[in-house]
């Protein structure tokens, strides 16, 4: 186990004991935060997270720092982002927080600008977890995330996020939305929509966009959405096109697999018109619908279809009758797609052991300014190779709230 006082890692080193130590870790956070608005600007390191946790409920948690871990926090009442990441948005000079964990947490009662759920408006797009514009490598993972007037989790211009077992309910807009951000992994997580009209029309559940942002062209290459479970939803699944004037945004490279998506108002998994595909693929899903694109280039095969009814809202338009295409099997289970990998280090021989216990005091402190090395690490995504398959286009109005089928 990692000791974390190093002035006792040195000592045992240099004395030369050669031991196994089973460290009792009972070590402090290094920032204990306690309600309020609270930002966190000190980084730690690659072997030793800066650690911040809360002993109360707090209202909302701005992340400016690297290497920090934000674990077992209650984040409630938030006026806009519960928590947030990265501030370059705002403030272009702000340096890339980056490597960061949100891991833990409950989030509820988020973007109250925009209303108390289920009674929201569409003034803001606030966010319950949202990795923004300076920061890269976020994981977001074991967060439970309702009652939200915006999205509830969201990367925008957040390269090599990672989005992963988190229970998501109660929300407004999409309830898991990665917008120009290149090689998002969304993967393991439980998203249920009301069955009902909110803010007047139904949530999305999982979605890709790449919407307009002057100066950004990193393109969204790489996007990988495994294992979810979807229920309840307008849209399962959503590849949204780009807005006008985007650069670079081309959908390539992407990969839905292993996810099942029951019930829904509309679509299980819908790849829009003019989201430019190359090597876009999308099976082995268990589906109420067949899955369907409105573009040209996207591989759609061995997906387990249920052919179940859609969910009839109280109220508005929405698309009945099913796509004609159909699935290369109807039959196959749907596949679990591994994105991890174990590491196992081994120490030969075992030698004697050895019990400490390592206390620290926790520093309760508002804020306080670090100086930080950002190191970035740019990742090359592995393309799916694979023959591509034309498939018919449809009419398209209003690509968030009207996909019309062919007839």
């Amino acid at each position: 186990m990692r000791i974390r006082n190093k002035n006792l890692r040195n000592f045992l080193i240099t004395s030369g004991i050669v031991a196994t130590l089973a460290v009792v870790s009972i070590i402090s956070p290094d920032l204990i935060l306690s309600g309020g608005n609270a930002t966190v600007t000190q980084s730690g390191t690659a072997e030793d997270y800066f650690d911040v946790t809360c002993s109360a409920p707090v209202k909302s948690v701005l992340i400016l720092g690297s290497y920090v871990r934000l674990h077992d926090c209650t984040v409630t009442g938030s006026t806009s982002h519960s928590i947030r990441v990265g501030n370059q948005y705002g403030n272009p000079n702000a340096a890339l927080a980056h490597h960061v964990v949100i891991e833990n947490n409950v989030v509820e009662n988020a973007v109250l600008e925009n209303g108390t759920f289920p009674n929201c408006g569409s003034g803001a797009w606030g966010s319950g977890i949202k990795a923004e514009k300076g920061s890269a490598f976020v994981t977001i993972r074991n967060n439970v995330v309702h009652d939200v007037c915006g999205e509830a989790i969201a990367v925008t211009m957040s390269p090599d996020a990672t989005i992963e077992n988190n229970l998501v309910y109660k929300s407004w807009a999409v309830a898991i939305y990665s917008d120009a951000s290149p090689r998002t992994l969304i993967q393991n997580n439980s998203v249920t929509c009301e069955a009902q009209y909110v803010g007047g029309r139904e949530s999305f559940a999982v979605a890709s966009g790449y919407e307009y942002y002057s100066g950004w062209s990193a393109g969204r290459d790489g996007l990988r959405i495994l294992n979810n479970t979807i229920q309840g939803c307008r849209d399962g699944i959503s590849l949204w096109p780009h807005e006008s004037g985007a650069v670079n945004p081309a959908l390539t490279n992407a990969y839905v697999a292993g996810n099942t998506v029951t019930l829904g108002y509309r679509w299980s998994i819908i790849v829009a018109g003019g989201v430019s595909p190359s090597n876009v693929v999308v099976e082995n899903n268990r589906l109420f619908r067949t899955a369907y694109s409105a573009s040209s280039g996207v591989i759609i095969r061995n997906n387990t279809i249920f052919n179940l009814p859609a969910i009839t809202p109280t109220g508005g338009v929405f698309v009945t009758n099913s796509p004609t295409n159909t699935p290369a099997s109807a039959t196959n289970t749907a596949a679990v797609v591994t994105a991890t990998s174990t590491v196992t280090k081994t120490i030969t021989p075992a030698p004697a052991t050895t019990t400490l216990t390592l206390t620290r005091t926790p520093t309760v402190v508002p804020s306080v300014t670090a100086t930080r090395t950002p190191a970035f690490v740019t990742l090359t995504p592995v393309p799916v190779t694979h023959t591509l398959t034309a498939i018919p286009t449809v009419c398209l109005r209003d690509y968030e709230v009207c996909i019309v089928p062919m007839p």
